[in-house]
């Protein structure tokens, strides 16, 4: 006989023993189950916190750099490409603390958050009520650029000189650009009335500033650019 241990957490099945006699064996309900599962998640957080050195958490947010463009031209072409609410989305101000709960929590092999509650990851859906980005469109594949391609895709996406796009690249030691230095470019073209070179820039910095950010916080790749070459179609990328 088996010991059962309550009702309202435990079932009972019988199953046959072999011998002609019946046998009771506990089966768990699903409280039962979620309670054990919680118990794993806390245990294997705790685990993977002090197995894994992750380095000292550095959080960095780019909400005071990005401002709505004056331009009315300008503007039309970031509302079309469907990334104007990354603008309204950054924030000034980042608590430390949540940012650190959630990196203790998240598993790198299966890409998801292991909660008390159970594991949560990151949908399209949650990417589309949250940002107000579009997940349905075209999809891409961007190559790897070397240095020249990078100097070129520059001097004809956003009219820079060749002699400033191979400056840059040797500033930053490969195909990425820096993002103060695009917001001078940014800033230039506009003076110019090169409104095409300006929304480029503006959209390549929106996004080296947000969703395609990356550990240095302060480059953005400038592979990136090939997205915004043809104006009329960014908003039709996913």
């Amino acid at each position: 006989m088996v010991k059962i241990r309550g009702a309202s957490s435990w079932g009972i099945e019988s199953i046959g023993s072999g011998r002609g006699e019946p046998v009771e064996r506990v089966r768990p309900t699903a409280s039962a189950r979620q309670r054990k599962r919680s118990q794993h998640v806390e245990q294997h957080v705790e685990q993977h916190v002090e197995q894994e050195d992750r380095g000292t958490l550095k959080v960095i947010t780019h909400g005071r750099k990005l401002k709505r463009p004056e331009d009315d031209y300008i503007r039309d072409i970031i509302d079309d490409s469907g990334l104007g609410p990354l603008i309204e989305g950054t924030h000034s101000m980042v608590d430390r603390s949540l940012v650190f709960a959630f990196m203790e929590r998240w598993h790198r092999k299966n890409s998801s958050f292991h909660l008390s509650v159970g594991e949560m990851t990151i949908t399209l859906d949650d990417v589309s009520t949250l940002l107000h980005l579009p997940v349905i469109g075209r999809l891409f594949s961007l190559p790897a650029l070397s240095r020249e391609d990078a100097k070129q895709l520059l001097v004809s996406a956003i009219k820079v000189s060749p002699a400033d796009a191979i400056s840059e690249a040797e500033i930053t030691r490969g195909a990425y650009v820096r993002l103060i230095w695009l917001k001078d470019v940014y800033k230039s073209n506009i003076e110019s009335r090169n409104l095409n070179a300006s929304s480029r820039a503006y959209l390549l910095h929106l996004v080296g500033c947000t969703i395609i950010a990356d550990k240095s916080a302060t480059t953005v790749k400038v592979t990136y650019l090939e997205l915004f070459r043809d104006l009329r179609t960014v908003g039709k990328i996913a």
